[in-house]
């Protein structure tokens, strides 16, 4: 048979015969091996799937006597990437897959020997055609859109970035989105709409405020594999949002000025401005008062656009009196519009434009009546003055006035009646004095001089000439004087029988306070008065003893 021969295998022949035996021969055999392959065709296949880029190798068929097979190998730092998934390492033809993304180095290489039942042929090297596959490209733009610009803390934007990127030669595809808000403005934010890793994100707002430096929205594409893209990056589009505009304008309408003590005056403000580009809504009012005037509101509140409110003061606004509003909103308040108070003075009535004096008859010494008469008709409001409420009168004053006593009506009556017990006629300084009284306070002085004229036939103390039977005068004395309500009443009379005396306290507007008697003693009467409720003031004493009635001033001072 036969064997087959190895490179190193040698024949030994020796020939022999009868003769002698002659020296071997040796014969060196030399093996048929393969030739080494001509060249390793690298075939990209899939280059642009990160982790997962497949490439195809192949060697040419060898016609070589004895062959077998093939046999490859892989050296380098990317051998350790690499994985086997069509073929094996004694195929032709086989693809692998790497799972890095580097290109080769030039410790990188693919080898390939035959196979053949004389041996191995030489191998056959080439460097591993890998290209790096880069991360995605970073997106080229960010869009800002603004949805919801004036809606205060609650400002709405609209974040796109472009489609996905596909795989290149260079670069492997983008899977997702990935977005980031920076700045401090981030505190405030809250995604409404879509999510981090979408192409879209509404975002929403919370800070009125304009996007500071550093306020920026952030956006990287992420693939499988490659890595993550560098980062685009653009300024937050955000601007102020303001509080609403101060008010333009109040409008004061006066609805009734002349009533004392309760004008009333309606106050109303614009209505709401709605959102801007700068500013948010306004959503209510809020009114207030400064100054010495403050109403009170009847109509509507504070926080109504329109209110009425009631002045009890009758008096014309002064400096600093105005009334102020502003807008509130979610944004803020706005700032405050006031306007000055158009009150005007409401004055009190005018003088009585009459005042009527009437003689009451029969006459009779020492009591002399006169009836005085005011106009009939209270005067009514005008647009400066108030309505006139009733009467006032002042009792009759001077020497003769001193004497006269209210005895009919009262001090605000329409009309009255005053008894006088002096006989003497009307001097300089006797007169009556007439006032209208209203809310607003009481009105200017009519005053009238008496019209009285001297009773003839009289005594000057009031008693009648042809009726005197007892003495023709009197001396009178108070003591002390002025005093505390508490005094004495010295009365000289001249009388010596025995009589009574009446004694009567009258005040300044003709009022009998206070009525006793005393007894007339040898020509004198002491009465010791003791009131102690008397006021201050101007009192007239009055004493009658018999037919003769006179009269003294006293002080009463507390």
């Amino acid at each position: 048979g036969y064997t087959t021969a190895i490179a190193g295998d040698t024949l030994r022949v020796v020939v022999s015969s009868s003769c002698s035996t002659a020296v071997a021969k040796k014969f060196a055999i030399k093996a048929a091996l393969p030739t080494a392959p001509t060249a390793i065709t690298i075939a990209p296949i899939q280059t642009n799937v990160c982790a997962a880029r497949r490439y195809r190798y192949s060697v040419p068929v060898s016609t070589a006597s004895g062959f077998t097979g093939y046999s490859w190998s892989f050296q380098g730092p990317l051998s350790s990437t690499m994985t086997i998934d069509s073929g094996s390492v004694t195929s032709r033809v086989f693809t692998a897959i790497f799972t890095s993304n580097s290109a080769a180095t030039s410790a990188d290489s693919v080898k390939c020997f035959y196979t053949s039942s004389c041996g191995n042929s030489l191998p056959k090297g080439a460097k591993l055609s890998n290209t790096a596959l880069a991360a995605p490209a970073a997106p080229t733009a960010i869009t800002i859109a603004s949805v919801a610009q004036n809606v205060c803390n609650a400002r709405q934007y609209r974040y796109s970035a472009p489609n996905l990127p596909l795989a290149s030669t260079t670069a492997g595809a983008a899977t997702a989105w990935n977005w980031e808000l920076v700045g401090s403005l981030s505190e405030f934010t809250n995604i409404d709409s879509g999510e981090v890793n979408g192409q879209r994100i509404l975002v929403s707002f919370s800070s009125n405020a304009a996007a500071a430096t550093g306020d920026s929205i952030k956006l990287f594409y992420s693939s499988n594999g490659c890595g993550d893209s560098k980062v685009k990056a653009s300024k937050m589009s955000n601007t102020k949002l303001n509080v609403p505009a101060v008010p333009s304008a109040i409008t004061i309408t006066a609805i009734q000025t002349n009533v004392c003590g309760s004008r009333r005056y309606r106050y109303s403000a614009p209505a709401l401005p709605a959102a801007s580009t700068t500013a948010g809504a306004a959503t209510g009012y809020v009114w207030n008062f400064v100054g010495t005037k403050i109403p009170t509101v009847d109509s509507g509140d504070v926080n109504s656009r329109t209110f009425t409110a009631i002045f009890t003061s009758n008096d014309a606004a002064a400096t600093g009196d105005s009334v102020k509003v502003f807008y509130t909103s979610v944004c803020g308040n706005s700032l405050t519009k006031a306007s000055k108070l158009s009150n005007l003075a409401l004055g009190k009535p005018v003088a009585p434009a009459t005042l009527t004096i009437q003689q009451v008859l029969p006459d009779a010494c020492g009591a002399r009546k006169y009836r005085y008469i005011a106009p009939a008709t209270l005067p009514v409001a005008t647009a400066t003055v108030g309505a006139a409420t009733g009467y006032l009168w002042t009792a009759p004053f001077g020497t003769l006035g001193s004497t006269g006593t209210i005895d009919s009506g009262d001090v605000n009556s329409a009309n009255i009646t005053v008894t006088y017990t002096s006989n003497a006629a009307a001097a300089a300084g006797d007169s009556i004095k007439l006032q209208f009284t209203s809310v607003c306070g009481n009105g200017a002085f009519k005053a009238s001089k008496l019209s009285n004229v001297a009773k003839l036939g009289c005594l000057t103390s009031g008693t009648p000439i042809t009726s005197r039977v007892e003495a023709t005068s009197t001396k009178a004395q108070v003591y002390p004087n002025p005093n505390n309500g508490n005094f004495t009443l010295n009365v000289a009379t001249g009388v010596t029988a025995k009589a009574s005396a009446t004694v009567q306290i009258v005040d300044m507007l003709g009022k009998v306070v206070m009525t006793t008697t005393a007894t007339n003693n040898n020509g004198s009467i002491v009465a010791n008065i003791e009131n102690s409720n008397l006021q201050n003031g101007v009192y007239t004493v009055k004493y009658t003893v018999g037919n003769v009635t006179n009269s003294i001033k006293m002080v009463v001072k507390k």
